[in-house]
Parts: C-alpha cells; structure tokens; sequence
C-alpha cells in the first residue's frame, strides 16, 4: 500500500516538473507555423493523468483557415502511457469558458499592384 502511494506521488511530481519546464513546449512547438500551444498555471494533480490549467490557448492554421481556442480552468484527464509514445490522447476535458476563433485566409493574388 504504502508502495503504491509512492509510485502515486512520484508520477505527480514527475508531471510537474514536465509540465513546469520548456520541455514540453519545446516538443509540442516543433513547427509554430503548423501548431501553437500555450499555457499558464500548469497543475498535476494526485491523480495520474490529471493535469489543470488556469489557461490553455490552442493555434493552428494551413492556406486556408486559422483558428485559435482559448480556454479557461481546464482539466485534461491524459492516458500517460500514450506519452512514452509520443502521443497525447486526452480521454475527458472539461473547461469553464472556450473562446473560438476562425478566420478564413484570403488567397494570395500573383499580381503586383
């Protein structure tokens, strides 16, 4: 019992010091130009997998639309296991606001004016 609770409490300040770092902005910003991700307030809770943030603001864009969602006191429940193959699968979010934002990108013309 007392085993489990550690391997618990590691897993949580192991979270933590990830979710605190660049590391992890570092991988997910590979290309800023495709996705940007940003966040404040970054919480591990005691619970594996569970991760809070005060904010959570999500960006990407191709040749023809751009879009951005920011949301406010998110909770991500996260299957860690993906992780180690660097994949994220969010299994429940919950949020207490989303903003969406969609533009529609305008065709470049090949003519000078």
């Amino acid at each position: 019992m007392v085993g489990a609770a550690l391997v618990v409490l590691a897993l949580a300040g192991a979270t933590d010091l990830v979710l605190r770092s660049d590391w992890l902005l570092d991988e997910i910003d590979a290309d800023p130009e495709t996705l940007f991700v940003a966040f404040t307030g970054p919480h591990a809770s005691l619970l594996p997998g569970r991760i809070r943030f005060a904010t959570l603001t999500l960006r990407s864009r191709d040749p023809n639309v751009e879009w951005e969602a920011r949301l406010e006191d998110v909770t991500l429940q996260v299957a860690l296991v993906r992780l180690a193959g660097r994949r994220l699968h969010v299994s429940s979010m919950r949020a207490s606001a989303i903003t969406f934002r969609l533009r529609e990108q305008r065709p470049r013309s090949g003519r000078a004016s």
